[in-house]
């Protein structure tokens, strides 16, 4: 069986906390780590966010939310076999040729 955390980098947004975080998840047997990617949160929106009780998104706009693919740079150099990834990444908002170059250089490191 194969356990991951979710969230990563906007629980732990400053570097120091993430870079203990994946240690720990690591050292704990842990496979994986996730991040997630919202450019903005935005203040009103009509539709009901599916996983909270309140129908809202966690945080507002105000929340630390760093770019996960520059996150997860930082956090892979101090571990040796946890694999990261997006639970979320939003193609629209950004180049998909760039985001594929991004990517693949994540993939290499």
């Amino acid at each position: 069986m194969k356990f991951a955390l979710h969230f990563g980098n906007n629980s732990f947004p400053d570097l120091a906390s993430a870079h203990r975080l994946v240690r720990l998840a690591e050292a704990a047997g842990f496979d994986s780590v996730f991040a997630v990617d919202h450019v903005v949160l935005p203040d009103t929106y009509s539709s009901t966010y599916p996983y909270a009780a309140s129908g809202r998104l966690p945080g507002d706009r105000t929340a630390s939310l760093p770019d996960p693919l520059i996150w997860m740079a930082s956090v892979v150099a101090v571990t040796t076999r946890l694999r990261f990834m997006t639970g979320v990444l939003i193609l629209p908002q950004r180049n998909p040729l760039v985001l594929a170059k991004q990517v693949a250089t994540l993939d290499h490191l």
